[in-house]
């Protein structure tokens, strides 16, 4: 049975190659689509009301760049908090860009470039489901220039210090 079915192959190579590459050609798109749609379904899912959250992307008009990307006008926020019913909080996220962070160390400041920098709406804490060390994520971005930083960025400035409550 392998045998003959070895011959018609060899004998019919045209078409056995055709089927080979329309198969090979078929599973790497069924492989791509899913993986794609497995990264879009898994994207954020960490959070505790991930279904609810959603990201509003505003069309790129000043060029064929990029058809859409993840920023609006400053205005879009206070809009939709105003007139779409149903929105429990609006939060927007910029990023800022490089920026020096100094250190006060015995009497000197130390001074070191951090790249990875947002800034946020007070309502950020209220979407996303962040586990927090130290402090209360309902108050934590309440006042103006309070900021919040990850368990690793706090031992890299602080060491062992609590960084809570620190300039």
């Amino acid at each position: 049975m392998l045998l003959v079915t070895l011959r018609t192959l060899v004998k019919q190579r045209f078409y056995t190659v055709l089927n080979l590459v329309g198969l090979g050609l078929g599973l790497a798109v069924f492989f791509t689509i899913s993986i794609i749609i497995n990264q879009q379904l898994s994207y954020d899912t960490y959070h505790a009301n991930a279904e609810r959250i959603y990201r509003i992307d505003q069309s790129f008009i000043w060029g064929d760049a990029y058809p859409t990307f993840g920023s609006t006008g400053p205005g879009v926020a206070a809009s939709l908090q105003a007139n779409v019913p149903g929105i429990a909080h609006v939060a927007r996220i910029y990023t800022i860009g490089d920026q020096l962070i100094s250190i006060p160390s015995n009497a000197e400041f130390e001074v070191q470039e951090e790249s990875a920098i947002l800034g946020v709406d007070s309502s950020f804490l209220s979407i996303f489901s962040f586990a927090m060390v130290q402090g209360d994520p309902t108050t934590a971005l309440l006042e103006p220039n309070s900021i919040v930083i990850t368990a690793s960025t706090a031992q890299r400035y602080f060491g062992e210090e609590q960084a809570y409550g620190k300039t």
